[in-house]
């Protein structure tokens, strides 16, 4: 099935029963709209509480952004979770669960021995995500796991920039296989990077050896940030 018809056939189970899809695709024009116009500003603002623009997200940025994390384990790591038959992933600054879907797309697609996969959405927003969660897991995720795989997913309050946040989530960095820092750094201001580096480093030394540590990101506005981190990791 096409993500864009899993992603409608998820609005049409959360629309009111007298809405046509037709009608509540048309209403999403102006939150498209203030959705670009917030990504244009540093750092990034977004009201994601709201429905109609977690809405507006699934339906024009995660396409696009899940494709980002899939095409780097094509081409850098293919043969990522080979032969593992439990595998634990964490997403911080998941949001909706664009990168989550790209790894676990790849996974079930690529990892035949994969039986039990844990997703851990780490996101200063994670109460407000659920309708764009319940979207992603039941009707993009699952067309494509179609029982291949047991799925246990959590979303977790989570500040990148708080040191109790970060001593918090050990428990769970601890087991990671992959840890995902992807197009969040965006939102964050240039005041909190000395104590994002620190986190980031911890981060760094809470996962396994054989772990892998993933960061990117599709907005122009995080590379300072994101050269800054780099440069810090190899230099301490």
């Amino acid at each position: 099935m096409d993500i864009y018809d899993a992603i409608v056939n998820g609005f049409k189970r959360n629309i009111p029963s007298n809405q046509e899809i037709e009608s509540f695709l048309q209403s999403l024009q102006n939150s498209v709209k203030s959705l670009r116009i917030a990504y244009r500003n540093n750092p990034v603002y977004v009201a994601y509480e709201k429905t109609d623009i977690q809405a507006a997200y699934l339906a024009t940025y995660l396409p696009h952004y899940y494709q980002l994390i899939y095409k780097i384990f094509i081409e850098e790591i293919p043969n990522i979770f080979k032969g593992e038959k439990e595998v634990h992933l964490t997403f911080i600054g998941g949001g909706p669960g664009s990168e989550a879907y790209g790894a676990l797309k790849y996974i079930l697609n690529n990892g035949p021995d994969a039986e039990t996969i844990h997703v851990a959405i780490l996101d200063i927003n994670a109460s407000t995500w659920g309708y764009s969660h319940k979207i992603v897991s039941e009707n993009l995720v699952e067309t494509v796991n179609d029982g291949k795989a047991q799925i246990y997913w959590k979303a977790i309050a989570f500040d990148l920039t708080s040191e109790a946040d970060i001593k918090k989530v050990k428990p769970i960095i601890e087991k990671c296989d992959l840890l995902v820092i992807q197009n969040c750094l965006n939102e964050i201001a240039s005041i909190n990077l000395p104590s994002l580096k620190s986190n980031i480093k911890s981060l760094f030394e809470y996962l396994p050896g054989n772990a892998y540590l993933l960061m990117s990101d599709m907005t122009s506005v995080a590379r300072p940030t994101m050269k800054a981190l780099e440069k810090y990791l190899v230099d301490t």
